[in-house]
């Protein structure tokens, strides 16, 4: 469809594995894609998956049209829309002073690791380049077992592949303490037990923009006025794709912000319709409340008192997944778009 383009995603994208950091199911080597949908216009920036440049970005026949996009940009928006944990801690069931509303600490995301994070991308390696057409495409050809991490920012709009299974991340699921020591080992996990041939994950779909610098924003070609919803999805291939990424717009949904109900449980935070774009994988760990009850009648299941997040153990052993969900998947499974009621 775009040859040209193509062309030099290929190039940005072929990439043979140097590395990554050893984790419980195995190194991590992806490449990163970030697509800025305004009306018909799609910027296009790409991160990847070696730390090596990329010769020959275009030809230079293009020059004008081909960015730098800094290293640090990407690093920001993975960490900012990353699968999460916070802990909870039960008030004083005895206390009235105590309210719902209270902002959980984050003890940890999960990051990817391959070579370019790890060992530092090159200026050079990262580019982009602006697209203009009717379909939301992602031409693109990657070799190697390794998976693809595409960010999607639309006006209102959250996105899907077409052509490829659709599922959720499992979210709100109850864990053990221990899983801030490693929350990038647990979660990959996770994905390993979902992401099968021919599926991508939606592990976000969130109207606004992420928390991560102005200057961020401007390098992706995100203008104001800032009323866009991002979607991050998730895909492991192997060992080629050589057919383009092409993407359709879906209703919105939510998931993944749910209380615990008094005994400390989740209770089906899993994805579900919505008026608008609310959905984030996230973890939960709660600590019930071990005190006196000084009272006639105490008031369990407030919780939302933040539990200071201690420093990552790296030392720490990773554990099998099945020891670190309390409630195993229980009823928060993944799920097909087509399921949401």
């Amino acid at each position: 469809m775009f040859p040209l383009l193509g062309s030099v995603l290929a190039l940005v994208a072929v990439a043979h594995a140097t590395g990554g950091t050893e984790v419980a199911v195995g190194p991590r080597v992806y490449t990163s894609v970030v697509l800025v949908r305004d009306g018909d216009t799609t910027v296009i920036s790409v991160r990847p998956a070696d730390a090596g440049s990329v010769p020959g970005f275009g030809g230079g026949r293009r020059a004008p049209e081909v960015h730098v996009v800094p290293d640090e940009v990407f690093d920001h928006l993975e960490r900012a829309t990353a699968p999460w944990m916070v802990e909870l801690e039960e008030w004083d069931p005895c206390d009235p002073h105590w309210t719902w509303e209270v902002e959980p600490v984050t003890s940890g995301t999960y990051m990817l690791s391959g070579a370019a994070m790890d060992q530092g991308c090159a200026l050079d390696t990262s580019r982009q380049v602006r697209v203009d057409a009717h379909e939301l495409v992602l031409p693109v050809a990657l070799q190697g077992e390794r998976e693809l991490l595409v960010h999607v920012f639309a006006r209102q709009q959250r996105y899907e592949v077409v052509g490829r299974r659709a599922v959720f991340a499992p979210t709100d699921l109850r864990v053990r303490p221990e899983v801030r020591d490693d929350v990038t080992s647990f979660y990959a996990q996770v994905f390993d037990r979902i992401a099968l041939p021919g599926v991508v994950v939606t592990e976000r779909a969130y109207d606004g923009v992420p928390n991560i610098p102005p200057t961020d924003l401007r390098a992706l070609g995100v203008a104001p006025p800032h009323d866009w919803t991002v979607t991050r999805l998730h895909l492991r291939h192997g060992p080629e794709i050589r057919q383009d990424l092409v993407f359709r717009a879906m209703p919105p949904v939510a998931g993944g912000g749910r209380s615990p109900d008094p005994d400390g449980r989740m209770v089906d935070g899993g994805p579900r319709a919505s008026d608008v774009n609310a959905f984030r994988t996230r973890y939960v760990s709660t600590r019930a409340w071990e005190g006196p009850l000084d009272c006639e009648a105490p008031h369990r299941g407030g919780w939302g008192m933040p539990i200071i997040a201690t420093d990552p153990d790296p030392t720490s052993p990773s554990r099998p997944l099945e020891e670190l969900l309390i409630d195993g998947f229980g009823d928060v499974v993944p799920r097909e778009p087509e399921t949401l009621e």
